[in-house]
Parts: structure tokens; C-alpha cells; sequence
């Protein structure tokens, strides 16, 4: 399905994503189990200016010996994420952050050394994260603790870093076909529209994976790439990492749509310029929700499913 771009007048926001059957119900609605940190860098973008790469440069740092090393690195909290780690534990560990809107994030990770990224996208205020250890069981109790006072640089920094959730590089394959893809194009919204294209084009829904996924289940946008096909979750990460690869905003939401029994990830896409993408959604200054995965499933009519959006429930974005 291709997009149905008209230029108009005012600032425009937008969206774009996916969803169907995405497997069982997690343990908790908003944990996640990050694969391996990205490195740090001694810059904020890579070589070509693209990528927003994070860093530790412990400029700000929590540091704790209770159980392994632990470290909350919230050295760049005006860019939107920190950075948590723990060396040596011998148990599972969590990192843990309440947001200023009461929201809680967990987020799963192995005592290697290694960073993951995770993101402040709730926006200004007062964040609590900690690094948390199991004990027995569900129980978990607390190694490593701060409380930051965020004042973020730009409202959409969140939503343009790679993180545990949404895990990119310069040299990802997602990355090389964004690339590939917007070459020549000199707006976001035709970018948009030529990432979405591909994405709905040629990634095919994988109903077999919808029944077998695990709860905890992290994607990989370059796996997603190499298979095409995926279940909703592939879609939006994908969709994700090769949006933000091009400097575009881009949420990866999680959680229920009325007609479908499991739960799902979607996306919601930011661009300032004006015009209608797609299914006859027009962007007026707002969050709006496009349906990759039912986009590719459902064609031109995915406009009827989507409607006006109120069928859709966040619980969680990242």
C-alpha cells in the first residue's frame, strides 16, 4: 500500500505502526528484557551525523559494591535515557525506573559489564531508577538507587536514541536499507512513507511465531529484516530503529487494541512537515496511530480498522 501524501499548512504530527496477536501477556505489562547494550561513544552522533549513539562517560554516576558493581550512569538525562550495569551478581537483576507520571518500567539484564540503554520518555521531571536483585522468587530488593531531576533538551530525544528495546547501530542492516531507501528523498514525510512501503511490502505476518513467542520476547530488527516476516512487535521495532536511523521521532507503544485479544506494539511517528500519510489519517499537531501490521495484513482498508484510534490502549511506550 502506498502512502497518499498531500502538502498542506501548519505543523504536522503523525504516526505509524503495527500490531496483531503478539503472543501471551507478560509476567508484568511493562517489563523487558533488553539484549546487549550498545557501546559507548565519544559522541552524540556516529561519523555520518545519523545515529545517535549513547554513552557512560561517568560525568554522573551512581556506583555500588552491595552485590556485584552496579552502575546508573545518568550522565546524559537531558538527552533522554540512562545507562545501568552491574559486574559480578550472582543473581537476576532488574533495573526499575518510576516515572513523573507514576508509570513503572522494568527492564531485564545479566551482570556481563555491559550497558543498556534505557529511555526517559515521560518526559520532564523527577525519575527514580534503581538496579534491583532477586532475592527469592518474585522478591526482589534494591543495590543501587537515585533519584534524578530531568529537564530534557528536546521533548522527542527519547524517541531518536537506540535502546534496549529498540537496538540499532550505524552498521545494522535496518539501518544500511533506511539509508538505502530515503536516499535523494528530501523530506520526512517521503521518507516515511518509503520506509513504511517497504516494511509493509515485503515483511510478512508470522501467525506460527504469534502462537509460540515467549513473554519477554525482544526483537531483533536485523533478524525481522534477514526472515521477512515477524509478528507486531517485529513490525514496530523495526519501523522504529529505521525511522529514528533517519532522524524522525519514533515511539514503540505497547499494549491492547479492543479487537484483539493479545497484546500489542504499535507506532507513533513525529514530523513537523503538513499533509495526509496514508489510510486517510490527516496529522493535525498530534500523536496519530498508522497500523503497519495491519497495513500489510489488511491493505487499503486498514483506515476502517484503525478509525479514530480510541480502539487502542497504551500502557507503555519506549
Amino acid at each position: 500500500m502506498r502512502f497518499k501524501l498531500t502538502m498542506a499548512f501548519i505543523t504536522l504530527i503523525f504516526v505509524m505502526s503495527a500490531l496483531i496477536s503478539c503472543g501471551p501477556e507478560p509476567s508484568s505489562p511493562l517489563t523487558t528484557a533488553p539484549p546487549d547494550a550498545l557501546p559507548p561513544s565519544s559522541s552524540e552522533t556516529d561519523e555520518n551525523g545519523h545515529i545517535r549513539v549513547p554513552e557512560a562517560p561517568g560525568t554522573d554516576r551512581k556506583k555500588s559494591t552491595l552485590s556485584g558493581e552496579s552502575v546508573i550512569d545518568y550522565s546524559n538525562v537531558s538527552q533522554g535515557y540512562v545507562m545501568l550495569k552491574n559486574n559480578g551478581s550472582q543473581r537476576k537483576l532488574k533495573g526499575y525506573i518510576k516515572t513523573p507520571d507514576g508509570m513503572f518500567y522494568q527492564y531485564d539484564f545479566d551482570a556481563d559489564d555491559k550497558f543498556i540503554v534505557c529511555p526517559l520518555q515521560s518526559g520532564n521531571g523527577t525519575y527514580i531508577i534503581k538496579i534491583m536483585e532477586q532475592t527469592i522468587g518474585d522478591l526482589y530488593r534494591s543495590i543501587s538507587k537515585v533519584e534524578v531531576n530531568v529537564t530534557l533538551d528536546d521533548d522527542m530525544l527519547p524517541f531518536l536514541y537506540p535502546n534496549s528495546k529498540v537496538n540499532f547501530t550505524s552498521s545494522s542492516e535496518c539501518v544500511v536499507k533506511a539509508e538505502e531507501l530515503t536516499r535523494g528523498l528530501m523530506t520526512d514525510l517521503e521518507k516515511i512513507e518509503a520506509i513504511y512501503d517497504f516494511v509493509t511490502e515485503n515483511i510478512l505476518y508470522d501467525y506460527k511465531k504469534a502462537k509460540e513467542v515467549q513473554s519477554g520476547y525482544i526483537s531483533d530488527p536485523d533478524i525481522t529484516l534477514e526472515d521477512g516476516k515477524g509478528i507486531c512487535t517485529d513490525f514496530s521495532v523495526l519501523l522504529a530503529a529505521m525511522l529514528r536511523s533517519q532522524n524522525i521521532p519514533t515511539q514503540l507503544v505497547e499494549g491492547d487494541v479492543a479487537s484483539i485479544d493479545d497484546r500489542h506494539a504499535w507506532n507513533m511517528v513525529y514530523t513537523k512537515e503538513t499533509g495526509y500519510v496514508a489510510a486517510k489519517i490527516a496529522f493535525d499537531g498530534t500523536w496519530k496511530i498508522l497500523d503497519s501490521t495491519r497495513g500489510t495484513i489488511l491493505g487499503e482498508n486498514v483506515d476502517t480498522y484503525i478509525g479514530d484510534g480510541s480502539s487502542y490502549e497504551e500502557d507503555g511506550c519506549f
